[in-house]
């Protein structure tokens, strides 16, 4: 082989590295890009799922209905479940719980409509496990020689949920 031939053969290789050498740096800058976007993601994910599951006032839900009575908001909740229940009338789920709330806050009387309404929709045993409870404790409560404290009160109205 002569000198021109290899003159010719290294120019060569040497332009076919600079072409290799870009390619590796793009490859390399591009994965470096892709790498830092995803630790991104990962860091913020817990922010960003936050905000998408926070409660929109139109989200009427009774999974958003129990989340906001858990924190401390009865009267948007109460509203809430109102709208629930105007929507779907004849879902015996709305009665319950409405019925789970009344006697929470130890209105057993207005838990006895709930759960009777519920039974009525949907006359399941547990259903009439959760009228008879709330029944008994209103019994108890109204019996002048039972004078009971609001905590035995309600562990005789615990209705099974």
């Amino acid at each position: 082989m002569d000198t021109d031939t290899e003159k010719q053969i290294l120019a060569e290789l040497r332009k076919q590295t600079k072409i290799v050498q870009r390619w590796n740096v793009c490859a390399t800058i591009s994965m470096l890009t892709f790498f830092v976007v995803l630790i991104g993601c990962m860091v913020f994910r817990d922010r960003i799922n936050a905000k998408l599951k926070t409660i929109s006032p139109s989200a009427d839900s009774w999974d958003n209905v129990g989340k906001i009575m858990d924190d401390g908001d009865p009267s948007t909740g109460e509203a809430m479940m109102r709208r629930l229940a105007a929507k779907y009338p004849d879902y015996y789920y709305n009665y319950k719980y409405m019925g789970f709330k009344e006697q929470k806050l130890g209105r057993y009387k207005e838990a006895e409509v709930y759960f009777q309404k519920a039974y009525e929709l949907f006359p399941t045993e547990e259903n009439e496990k959760n009228l008879a409870a709330i029944r008994k404790a209103i019994e108890w409560k109204s019996k002048p020689t039972n004078q009971v404290s609001e905590e035995t009160a309600h562990k005789l109205a615990e209705p099974q949920q």
